[in-house]
C-alpha cells in the first residue's frame, strides 16, 4: 500500500545512503546561517505483510561482555529493515522475556516501508505540513483516518502495560548488634551479615522477596562479649520502588524473618553457652530503606527480634541488629 508522508528535510542539497548496522532520523535546522530551503517531501511504501524478529541469548552475570538491550532492538530493527528492502520499520511491537539464570529473548514485529518520489512540496503539501508536522515534538505520518494502522497505535503492547518480573539480589554488608533494654550494654558488637534474595516485581512497582542468609549476630556488655554464627530464613517480604530516573530509585521493604543460631563464641568460659542462654532460635521483623543506581544498591535495615533471650541469670532482653548492606540484582 503506498501512503503520502511528509518529511521535512532542512538541509536538501544532498542525499546519500549508506549500509549501517542501526538507522535513525536526524533533523538539523539550518536556519542560523541565514538560508532557509524550500521543503521537501515523499511518499511512503508501506509493506502489507507484518514482519516478525527474534533474537535469543543465555544468561551472562552481570550481563558482561554483552550488547545492552537498546543496542539489541537497534540492531534487529536494522536487520529487519535491510532484510526487507525498506527504509523504516513502522509500527515496532517489542516483546522480552527472561528467566532466572536461563536465556532471554527480544522480539520484535512491524511494517517495513521505503521512502518513494521524493519531489519539491506541491500547495496542498504545505498546507499539510502547517496542519500535521511540529518538528519540534515527532514525526507524523500524513496517512488517512482508516489507516490500518490505527487500532495498532491505540492498543497498548504489553511494553506499555506493563509485566511482573523476576529478580535476584546478593548482597554483604556489616551488622551493628546489641540487646535492647539491657542496662550492662556496652555498645554494639560488630558482625557480618550475607543475603541472597528473590523478588517478583509487579507493574505498579510493588515486590513481594523472599531470602535466605547468614549473619554474625551477638552482643557486648562491660563484663564479656557474645557472638553467634546464624542461619537466616526470609520467607516472605514486601517492598516498594520510586523510580527517580532510569537508573536510579529508592526503595522501602518489610520482612518477618527466623534465626537459627549454629554456632557461638565467647571471651569468658562462663559465658559460653548456646545464644543467649535461651535457644538457638529467633525470629522477628527486618525493615529499612535503600537507594539504588543500576544494578548496585545500598541499604539500611534494622532487625527486631521478638523472642525474650536469657542474660545475667534475671533478666531477658530482645536482639536487635543494625546492618549496612551493598547489594547487587540480576
Amino acid at each position: 500500500m503506498r501512503k503520502s508522508l511528509l518529511l521535512l528535510i532542512c538541509v536538501a542539497a544532498t542525499f546519500s545512503s549508506c549500509k549501517l548496522t542501526q538507522k535513525m532520523a536526524v533533523v538539523a535546522p539550518v536556519n542560523d546561517i541565514g538560508v532557509h530551503q524550500y521543503p521537501t517531501v515523499a511518499d511512503l511504501d508501506v509493506k502489507p505483510q507484518k514482519v516478525t524478529k527474534t533474537e535469543e541469548w543465555n544468561f551472562v552475570p552481570f550481563n558482561w561482555g554483552q550488547p545492552s538491550l537498546d543496542i539489541r532492538k537497534g540492531n534487529m530493527i536494522a536487520e529487519m529493515v535491510n532484510e526487507n528492502d525498506g527504509d523504516v520499520l513502522l509500527e515496532p511491537q517489542t516483546v522480552y522475556r527472561k528467566k532466572m539464570f536461563g536465556k532471554r529473548s527480544l522480539t520484535i514485529s512491524g511494517f517495513v516501508a521505503s521512502f518513494d518520489n521524493f519531489r519539491k512540496a506541491s500547495d496542498d503539501d504545505l498546507k499539510a505540513l502547517e496542519l500535521g508536522y511540529d518538528a519540534g515534538k515527532k514525526r507524523v505520518y500524513n496517512v488517512a483516518s482508516k489507516s490500518p494502522f490505527a487500532q495498532l497505535r491505540k492498543a497498548k503492547t504489553p511494553s506499555a502495560r506493563g509485566t511482573a518480573r523476576n529478580a535476584f539480589k546478593a548482597s554483604v554488608g556489616i551488622a551493628l548488634n546489641g540487646l535492647v533494654g539491657c542496662d550492662d550494654s556496652d555498645g554494639r558488637k560488630m558482625g557480618y551479615v550475607v543475603n541472597f534474595e528473590y523478588q517478583r516485581h509487579t507493574p505498579s512497582n510493588l515486590y513481594y522477596t523472599m531470602g535466605l542468609g547468614f549473619a554474625g549476630r551477638g552482643y557486648r556488655t562491660v563484663n564479656s562479649e557474645m557472638m553467634s554464627h546464624d542461619f537466616n530464613l526470609m520467607p516472605v517480604g514486601v517492598g516498594y520502588n520510586y523510580r527517580i530516573n532510569n537508573s536510579l530509585s529508592l526503595f522501602a521493604s518489610l520482612g518477618w524473618y527466623m534465626d537459627f543460631s549454629m554456632v557461638e563464641n565467647s571471651d569468658d568460659y562462663y559465658y559460653n553457652y548456646s545464644m543467649y542462654s535461651d535457644g538457638i532460635f529467633d525470629t522477628g521483623f527486618k525493615y529499612g530503606l535503600g537507594v539504588k543506581f543500576g544494578k548496585l544498591s545500598f541499604e539500611l535495615m534494622n532487625y527486631s527480634g521478638l523472642m525474650g533471650k536469657y542474660y545475667d541469670n534475671y533478666d531477658h532482653y530482645k536482639r536487635k541488629s543494625l546492618t549496612f548492606s551493598l547489594g547487587v540484582t540480576f
